[in-house]
Order: C-alpha cells, then sequence, then structure tokens
C-alpha cells in the first residue's frame, strides 16, 4: 500500500458512512475544483461536480446501458443531482436498479480516485484538497433516492488501484489529463498488430485518459501503462486538461462502452 494512503479523504469517508449522517460531503482541490457525494442515513446516493462531469456520467451510461430506448438518454442539469436522472430511467423502466447502482458506483469511484491521486501526489500539503461535511434535513431531497451504496464496498477497491498507481511512479499523472500525439507515423508503427492497433484512430485532443479507456474499452490503469510507454517513445505527451471544452466536445456524441467485465460488484477499476 502507499504511504499513508489519503488519510484525510479515508477519514471522512469513514464519517460519512456512518448512519447519523445525511449531508453533502464537498471535496474542493486548490485549483477550485469541487467534487460532491451526497450521503442519505450513511449510504451513498448520488455525485456531482468534477472536471468533467457531463463526461463521467455519459461514460457510466454508456458503459452500463448502452442500449438506452431512444430519447431516454440526458445529462444531470445543473443543480441537479444524478440520483433524480436515475430515478426517472428507472420509473420508466428503461433501466433496472441493479445497473443503476452500477453506473452510480462507477462514477463515485472515479471521484474517488482523481481526489486521493491529489492527496497522494501533495502529501505532507494539508491545503491540496478541503475536505467539507455538511448536514441536510429529509425535506432537502426532492424526491427518495432508489438507488445507494456502502462506500465502504467502494474506498478498497479505489485503494488498490492509487497503491498500483503509486508503484509505477504515476502520482503526477491525472486519469483526467489529455494526451496528443507528437509523431503519428511512429505511434501507428509502435501500435500496429497490437490490443491497442486502434489507439491512432480513437485518440485525439479532447480525449482524456478516462476517455480513452472507454473508447478502447480496457482499464484505466492498462490505457496509463501504455501511453506512458509511449510517451517515453517520443510519440505522446500529456498536455494537461485546460484546452478541453466538455460542452461541445459532448455535443452530438454518445461515448462507447468501457468494455468491463459486467460481474455482480459495485463497481470495477478494472485493476
Amino acid at each position: 500500500m502507499p504511504t499513508a494512503i489519503c488519510t484525510t479523504l479515508s477519514t471522512y469517508l469513514r464519517l460519512c458512512s456512518q448512519p447519523d449522517f445525511t449531508g453533502v460531503f464537498k471535496i474542493t482541490n486548490d485549483n477550485g475544483t469541487a467534487w460532491k457525494l451526497l450521503f442519505l442515513s450513511g449510504s451513498l446516493v448520488a455525485d456531482a461536480g468534477g472536471m468533467f462531469p457531463l463526461q463521467r456520467w455519459q461514460r457510466q451510461v454508456a458503459r452500463y446501458r448502452s442500449n438506452l430506448p431512444q430519447g431516454e438518454f440526458r445529462y444531470p442539469e445543473e443543480g441537479e443531482w444524478n440520483y433524480q436522472v436515475l430515478n426517472e430511467l428507472i420509473t420508466k423502466n428503461a433501466i433496472a436498479e441493479p445497473r443503476a447502482i452500477k453506473i452510480l458506483g462507477s462514477s463515485v469511484c472515479e471521484i474517488l480516485f482523481e481526489v486521493a491521486l491529489q492527496e497522494l501526489s501533495h502529501a505532507g500539503n494539508s491545503a491540496v484538497n478541503n475536505y467539507q461535511m455538511t448536514w441536510q434535513s429529509l425535506a432537502n431531497f426532492e424526491e427518495a433516492p432508489l438507488v445507494s451504496l456502502d462506500i465502504n464496498r467502494v474506498w478498497p477497491e479505489v485503494s488498490k488501484l492509487v497503491a498500483r498507481w503509486e508503484q509505477k511512479g504515476w502520482k503526477e499523472i491525472s486519469p483526467s489529463s489529455v494526451p496528443t500525439v507528437t509523431n503519428p507515423d511512429m505511434l501507428a508503427q509502435l501500435t500496429f498488430s497490437t490490443a491497442f492497433s486502434e489507439l491512432p484512430n480513437v485518440l485525439d485532443d479532447n480525449c482524456t485518459l478516462w476517455e480513452l479507456a472507454a473508447r478502447l474499452k480496457c482499464s484505466i490503469y492498462s490505457v496509463t501503462q501504455t501511453i506512458v510507454a509511449l510517451e517515453q517513445r517520443n510519440c505522446i505527451r500529456f498536455a494537461g486538461t485546460s484546452g478541453l471544452n466538455e460542452e461541445e466536445y459532448l455535443i452530438n456524441q454518445l461515448a462507447t462502452s468501457a468494455g468491463l467485465d459486467d460481474v455482480p460488484t459495485v463497481i470495477s477499476l478494472g485493476i
């Protein structure tokens, strides 16, 4: 395991999972990006925020309900929790509750992984993330969530991946970073007749590592391992995230399935 793995985050998650907590757990980093997790009596029922929340939502729906009936897909609106969209899909029989739980769990897992990596990469700097728990009453819920999950089942899976990430020396690599091609000919040559032969066709300047894993139908770990190796061969570089316009990127586009095994666990990061 990593040294003192994300002690602050794990402590807050234990507090949020207590039966007497109903409210919002908000994480804000030093760049002003905010993630929110909504709890009802200690059970996690929704998430929101992050750098590219619309992409994240689209990936989860495409992963676990790629054949959603025509016209049923929509994004959570501003100020709306995603449990409300899941409630709507369940009520319309457009999605079964077990798959709705997987959508929620996978989305939450991505959030926790991003936050954990920030905490890990800034070890010793308590100011990198600001954690805040805000208690709410049941009156704050516009409707009762139809799905929920135990955060204590999700966090160990995230911790395993964070540990592997640290062991590989990737602490500074965010899954929301965007790899860009610097040598297309060499990239095509290096990936030809490999499991990543489609990489030159799916990689563009707006594709984060999360999205790339979805397009290639592989885990975030394996795609990052490949991109790092290609970066060392000087045919790909990491360009950060600042140039990605999420709303423009998502117009008329539906992400492909991430291709993870349809196992009965709450979520899978493919580690």
